[in-house]
């Protein structure tokens, strides 16, 4: 009988402390970039942009790559715990052929979760 009671006990300590832990864990939200890919001079968008983005180790590193779509905007989200989200690091890479191709190492926080960034391509003749 003492041993059955020590042994609820134990399990209900090991319960309790998961149940904080997961209590005092950061809350859950959504980082987007987001942006506009367009030609510099006549400001068209630039459609089926490749955008790599290198996600930084405070958004959980690694990296997503997408493609602009007919208006040259491009979306892309990740889920992150953390209080205050920051963008800082973020490198954003667009390429498209007949375009010099365009990079941006991001220094700002993400403010409401959101980093907008448009990119401006130089076109280059054939």
């Amino acid at each position: 009988m003492i041993r059955e009671s020590a042994r609820r006990l134990l399990w209900s300590g090991a319960f309790t402390c998961l149940l904080a832990a997961a209590c005092n864990r950061e809350p859950e939200q959504t980082i987007r970039l987001q942006g506009t890919v367009t030609s510099i001079g006549y400001g068209l968008p630039v459609a089926s942009a490749d955008v790599i983005v290198e996600w930084p180790a405070t958004l959980k590193g690694g990296t997503s790559t997408l493609k602009t779509d007919a208006q040259g905007h491009y979306a892309v989200g990740r889920a992150v715990r953390s209080k205050t989200p920051d963008c800082k690091g973020m490198v954003i890479t667009v390429r498209a052929p007949g375009f010099a191709s365009a990079y941006n190492q991001s220094a700002e926080e993400c403010p409401g979760g959101t980093l907008t960034a448009d990119f401006k391509l130089f076109p280059i003749p054939k």
